[in-house]
């Protein structure tokens, strides 16, 4: 618990519902991060709520948005993933959710479709790994698309990728 006449600012416009509280992420003036419920706002913990410096949410990708994603040849009942990495920055000052989308025949998302990823310094979940699989049930071309909608402020919204993908009629031995 902060001293009395800390001061803070609140670190997203969204705060969490939990425990019959409202609970709002704070950037205190000594550099920590923290929670503060509104019930403790007249227990000597001084909470501003005015945005004392605007939202940064930056949103890193280990691929350029609008790239193709190529999964190149795969045999009819194989399959290959590719992964690609996201990441809110430690210069973030503000949670990062989104949706992941995948679309096309032959492509699926493994794993969870909605992420929330903390500033890296905050100690908590930073990053995601999102894998794509490709897996081809019969010999011919494929297409699909990655998409990515997200509430940060230094990518597009949403980021696509066009996924491609060959299904071949050998066997991988």
């Amino acid at each position: 618990k902060q001293p009395v006449g800390t001061k803070g600012w609140t670190l997203d416009a969204n705060p969490v519902k939990a425990d019959g509280m409202i609970w709002w992420l704070i950037k205190w003036d000594d550099g920590t991060i923290g929670w503060s419920a509104d019930s403790e706002l007249n227990n000597g913990v001084y909470l501003v709520k005015e945005q004392e410096q605007p939202f940064v949410r930056n949103l890193n990708l280990s691929r350029n948005p609008g790239d193709t994603i190529d999964f190149g040849d795969v045999s009819v009942g194989q399959y290959k993933d590719i992964s690609i990495t996201i990441s809110n920055a430690s210069s973030s000052t503000g949670i990062v959710t989104g949706s992941i989308e995948v679309k096309g025949t032959g492509f699926r998302l493994l794993g969870s479709s909605s992420f929330e990823l903390y500033p890296e310094s905050n100690n908590r979940i930073y990053r995601r790994i999102i894998t794509v699989r490709f897996e081809p049930t019969s010999a011919g071309s494929y297409t699909g698309t990655l998409t990515i909608t997200h509430n940060a402020t230094n990518q597009p919204n949403p980021v696509t990728y066009t996924l491609r993908g060959n299904g071949g009629g050998g066997r991988v031995v």
